[in-house]
């Protein structure tokens, strides 16, 4: 039986953290900042060094993102990844060093997670329809098993100043390394232009430095995975409406959010995620809702975000206490229908991280 998929829209913008920060030119000498780039907004709160200007903190930012952009997008029919993703098998692309750079930050990534994280994934999230807005047929088992066995890193070779496929069909997708890579760029640039202390997010994938306005660490809230009162769980969500349920005290450290209700499509009456298993080829199907890691990087921690999502609850806490420097925070559904609640799984030093509830918080 032929089941259509029904494209429901991805929220642009993370949706997942809420920052708490200065407005924009108050007396402190912070400034927030904003653009659009990735197909989605960043913001930065930035204390502005003597005789810097906003607008040059602005275009310094804007122009790493959009350097990692036209580099690294599968949109763009002129980025380095879709020349190669067209390319023929054998023909060396030219491309950016900075794709070269996360080129070299994936393979140990993939040996670290097993394969959970793989940006030869690629046709497998074509297959079922993310990375398009049309609407397109659920996959056979014969199609998946097919697209599975293109998920193969080892067909791409770097040669000098090139990347090269070695079999055809294979293909690059960093959507899941690249946001990340893109806001550590654009923090390494502000510390280049004298900036000791900021938070800039892109997405929800953030970089933090320094202090706030109030000389305190910057404050991070991880939002509720459950849909806001009144939203139909396979419907846009109004990530607005959603209320912080913990909240992290940070400083000199990235973080990453991967969610399963962040980009979802609807097959045949059921929500699929976008996080797909290069492993199995399918959609993640366990309860394992929300993961937030805290790493040395954003890059690091946007892949191990998403290899955890893929894994589930008992294996992203494996995979991540493993891992020195890092922390996780995961939220996993309990029960099902109106009676859904969640249960939290901490990494051991996560908790040192946290403030006080939310919810106990005086009015």
């Amino acid at each position: 039986m032929t089941m259509k998929v029904t494209a429901v829209r991805s929220v642009l913008l993370g949706g997942l953290l809420l920052v708490g920060c200065s407005g924009s030119g108050d007396p402190s000498g912070y400034a927030s900042l904003e653009g659009l780039c990735m197909g989605t907004g960043w913001k930065a709160t930035v204390a502005v060094p003597g005789g810097t200007s906003r607008s040059a903190l602005k275009t310094v930012i804007q122009g790493r993102l959009d350097a990692v952009d036209l580099a690294m997008s599968t949109w763009k029919e002129d980025s380095d990844l879709s020349r190669l993703n067209r390319a023929r098998v054998g023909e060396v692309v030219e491309v950016d060093p900075l794709t070269l750079n996360v080129v070299a930050l994936c393979g140990p990534l993939i040996e670290l997670t097993g394969g959970a994280f793989d940006p030869t994934v690629g046709p497998l999230v074509r297959l079922w329809g993310f990375g398009s807005y049309d609407e397109v047929e659920a996959p056979s088992v014969e199609a998946v098993n097919s697209a599975r066995g293109l998920v193969d890193w080892s067909a791409i070779e770097v040669l000098g100043s090139g990347l090269v496929r070695t079999r055809d069909g294979v293909e690059l997708d960093f959507s899941a390394v690249a946001k990340g890579y893109a806001v550590d760029l654009a923090a390494a640039a502000l510390l280049e232009a004298g900036c000791s202390s900021f938070l800039l997010e892109v997405g929800g994938e953030m970089v933090l430095r320094g202090k706030n306005a109030g000389g305190d660490p910057w404050r991070v809230g991880i939002d509720d995975p459950l849909p806001p009162a009144g939203s139909e769980a396979n419907s846009p969500l109004n990530f607005a409406a959603r209320r912080p349920i913990a909240r992290l005290s940070l400083s000199g450290k990235a973080l990453a959010t991967s969610g399963d209700y962040r980009n979802v499509r609807e097959i045949d009456g059921r929500v699929v995620a976008h996080a797909i298993d290069p492993r199995t080829g399918q959609p993640i199907n366990h309860n394992l809702a929300s993961v937030t890691v805290i790493a040395a990087t954003c890059a690091e921690a946007d892949a191990l975000a998403t290899a955890a999502l893929v894994l589930g609850a008992e294996g992203a806490l494996i995979l991540l206490e493993a891992r020195p420097g890092v922390e996780g925070y995961l939220l996993s559904r309990v029960g099902s229908g109106a009676d859904v609640t969640l249960k939290v799984t901490r990494t051991s030093g996560m908790k040192a991280l946290e403030m006080a509830p939310v919810a106990t918080e005086a009015k």
